[in-house]
């Protein structure tokens, strides 16, 4: 009887560390199969930044193309971020 009592925590352990495997297997089939959507979002992001602009002679058209290049730079931000969530 006593070995019965000091196996009690073992036996607890090994269920511990079962249930503790398992959630890291989930946890990495989730990462898995996310990672593409990941992958192909940081692409979007690369494309984006790739963009290069003529240069403009007016001020009107150096001006749009200044913040045109500016709120890309956010949205590939954004979506740098938004990939790191996957």
């Amino acid at each position: 009887m006593t070995q019965e009592i000091a196996t009690i925590p073992v036996q607890e352990q090994a269920l511990a560390k079962v249930a503790y495997d398992e959630a890291i297997d989930a946890e990495k089939l989730l990462k898995a199969e996310q990672a593409p959507d990941k992958e192909k979002l940081l692409v979007i992001a690369r494309d984006i930044e790739s963009i290069r602009f003529p240069q403009m002679k007016s001020s009107v058209g150096i001006k749009t193309a200044g913040d045109a290049a500016e709120l890309l730079i956010k949205v590939t931000d954004y979506i740098k971020q938004q990939a790191g969530n996957l």
